[in-house]
This record gives C-alpha cells, sequence and structure tokens, in this order.
C-alpha cells in the first residue's frame, strides 16, 4: 500500500510539472507576442502605423504617434520630402519629410495647413527650418522638429509670430520665410518674405 502511495505521489508530482511547464511555455509564448511590443514603447509595424495614421483625428494624435512608435529624426540637407509612405515604412526621415507627412495628415483631416519654412544665420553659418502651420480648434498653431521628437505650440496670429517664437527657441536670426503646399515634394517656396530688414 505504501508502494502504491509512492507510486501516485510520483505520477502527481509529474503530472504538476507538466502542468506548470505548460504554463510556462503559454506565458512565454504571451511574452513574445505581447510582452515584447510593449518594451518596444508599442512600436507598430507598417500596416497598423497607416491605420493609425488614418484614424488620427487631431495634431496631438499625429504627434503621439510619432513621438510613441520609435521614429527618428535624422539631419537632411536638401528640399525634397519623402512621401508619407516612405517614412511610415522607414520610421526615420529629416524635418522636411516629418513636415510634410504631418502638414498632408491634417489637410486630409479637414485642417488648413502648410509647410512653413525659412531660413536664418546663426554664429555657426545659415541654414533651413521646416515646420507646420496650421490652425486648430482653438488658436493658430505649429509643429516643430527635433531630436526630443515632434512639438506643437501656439504662435500667435501672424507668421512674423512664429519666427519670433522660433527666433527665441533657437536663438538665430531669421532672414525669410515662406509656405508650400503639403502636396508638393519639393519644399521650396514659390515667394520668400523677407523678415525684419537690417536695422
Amino acid at each position: 500500500m505504501l508502494l502504491i502511495n509512492i507510486n501516485m505521489i510520483k505520477k502527481n508530482k509529474i503530472k504538476i510539472f507538466l502542468i506548470s511547464l505548460i504554463v510556462v511555455i503559454i506565458f512565454f509564448a504571451l511574452y513574445l507576442l505581447i510582452g515584447n511590443r510593449e518594451i518596444n514603447g508599442n512600436k507598430l509595424t507598417y500596416d497598423e502605423l497607416e491605420v493609425q495614421a488614418e484614424e488620427a483625428k487631431t495634431a496631438d494624435d499625429l504627434a503621439r504617434l510619432l513621438n510613441e512608435n520609435g521614429f527618428k529624426y535624422v539631419k537632411k540637407e536638401g528640399s525634397d520630402a519623402i512621401n508619407s509612405d516612405a517614412l511610415l515604412k522607414e520610421k526615420r526621415g529629416g524635418k522636411q519629410d516629418f513636415a510634410k507627412f504631418v502638414a498632408s495628415e491634417l489637410m486630409k483631416k479637414g485642417f488648413i495647413s502648410f509647410v512653413f519654412v525659412y531660413e536664418y544665420e546663426k554664429d555657426e553659418g545659415t541654414g533651413t527650418e521646416y515646420l507646420v502651420s496650421f490652425r486648430d480648434l482653438d488658436l493658430p498653431k505649429y509643429i516643430y522638429f527635433n531630436n526630443s521628437g515632434t512639438n506643437i505650440d501656439n504662435y500667435g496670429w501672424s507668421f512674423e509670430d512664429i519666427c519670433l517664437k522660433e527666433e527665441e527657441r533657437l536663438k538665430v536670426k531669421i532672414i525669410k520665410y515662406g509656405t508650400v503646399s503639403p502636396l508638393e515634394n519639393n519644399l521650396i517656396p514659390k515667394e520668400w518674405i523677407n523678415y525684419k530688414e537690417d536695422e
């Protein structure tokens, strides 16, 4: 009888071990399928990003999409922007690419938006910045891009107000500015406006 009890205990231990092993395997599989996505900051696939971009209703939604899914800002020369599909696939681009993407997505959603381009002088030379200017429900706002991500700010009621905010933010002197339609890939304004002639 004692021998039968020992055999039953061994069988029960084996059953418990096998059940525990199966539970561990299931949790490990779930971790690989779901948990890994959370560790990577909820980074979405291209198809998921495309759906999220279409479902975004506001500029804040688009900024969150770019900021929370591993998009990287890289310095890029020239004024040509890649198309939205390429940006979503590569998850990296210059300010030109992000500006075109956000401005065109906002336009699709019924916002008045365009790429705001300006040239500036700074101690180390000259440069060009690409922003998005748009009319939100309450105030005119603009979006700028840097290593910290996609940022939204109010700017007042004129392009000069954007220039003032940007001069303060980047500690630069703006020379000229212009706007470009979100439909354009080459982000050179057709007309430049000189800003603050030398005093």
